[in-house]
């Protein structure tokens, strides 16, 4: 993850030249309007972080990019306390844990239970992503919710900590024409776990069609998902869909569709308004709503022009919207 978002929060990577071992997480506090920065130690490269349950709390996993070897890398997790200063060690690779190869990085905590959730990373097989786990910081060794050989794709937390959202893959539906990175098959099965009960809901799409950009709404009780079609060698965004708690986040469709030939890269929706997201194409990025316009949102304008989603305004603070992707998850 190289950005995330919290009620009066934003932290994201910072980077300094070519070097990852010279970037860094800088912290917006935007109540306090101070700035906090966590650097890696010495030769480490920070793959990917998440705020914890507490306001002042930063996980994140950094790697040793001098000792690190494709048969072997040296990782590990750390918890800051950006209020005190203060930084423990939670895992690394030569602890005794059942993470064999992929290296786990966090992408949220829960506010409810305390226990965080970690992405498995393959740095070098082209970064792909691998496997899920779950730790409570309580000394346990990390506990395998996904196994590290499954495919896992756009994993995303919702913001009660009761349920886990992803993409897995049926290779066997998927057009036989289709040509992909090994290990990154396209998404064609959405998979919610609640995480209170253990049980998984399956949801798989049609034979040549597969998922794009999933998010949580911002209540948490509805899953948002783009649905692809395959067309003319590749798959395109064609449409939302939507699953709400209360059918067993059973998909419906929306009745809303991006721009023709265009690629969505986020969708997001607040408590009261309808969907929106934001779409790329040819001429460039740019955000769309569907029917009424949405409610007040934060937004993160790059240089190159790419439109981020943070979250939702509500009462003068920033609310976030759950599962915010990284760029290349």
């Amino acid at each position: 993850m190289d950005i995330t978002g919290a009620p009066d929060r934003v932290a994201y990577l910072a980077r300094e030249g070519v070097d990852p071992s010279r970037n860094y997480v800088e912290i917006l506090n935007l109540r306090e309007s101070c700035i906090y920065r966590v650097k890696p130690e010495k030769g480490f490269a920070i793959l990917g972080f998440s705020f914890g349950s507490r306001p002042t709390e930063l996980i994140f996993t950094e790697m040793n990019l001098r000792e690190s070897r494709s048969r072997h890398a040296h990782w590990r997790t750390v918890v800051a306390d950006l209020g005190t200063g203060d930084s423990r060690l939670a895992i690394s690779s030569d602890s005794r844990n059942p993470i064999a190869e992929a290296i786990p990085v966090p992408l949220g905590r829960s506010t409810e239970t305390g226990e965080a959730y970690f992405l498995g990373l393959m740095p070098f097989r082209g970064g792909i992503h691998s496997g899920l786990w779950t730790m409570s910081f309580d000394g346990q060794a990390p506990k395998e919710i996904v196994a590290e050989t499954t495919y896992v794709g756009r994993p995303r937390l919702s913001a009660d900590g009761d349920f886990l959202a992803y993409l897995s893959s049926n290779p066997e539906s998927l057009p036989l024409s289709d040509m992909t990175a090994p290990g990154a098959p396209p998404g064609n099965v959405l998979v919610v776990t609640d995480l209170r009960t253990g049980r998984n809901i399956s949801i798989e799409e049609k034979p040549g069609a597969a998922f794009g950009c999933l998010r949580w709404s911002a209540t948490s009780d509805e899953i948002l998902v783009v649905r692809r079609h395959w067309l003319n060698g590749r798959f395109r965004d064609q449409g939302f869909l939507a699953g709400a708690k209360e059918s067993a986040f059973q998909l419906g469709t929306t009745g809303f569709s991006p721009s023709s030939d265009t690629i969505v890269t986020d969708i997001a929706k607040c408590e009261s308004s309808s969907l929106f997201w934001v779409e790329k194409g040819a001429w460039g990025t740019r955000l769309r709503a569907a029917g009424a316009a949405p409610e007040a949102t934060t937004l993160l304008t790059l240089d190159d022009g790419e439109i981020r989603v943070l979250g939702c305004l509500k009462g003068g603070a920033l609310k976030p919207a759950p599962g915010w992707e990284a760029a290349g998850l």
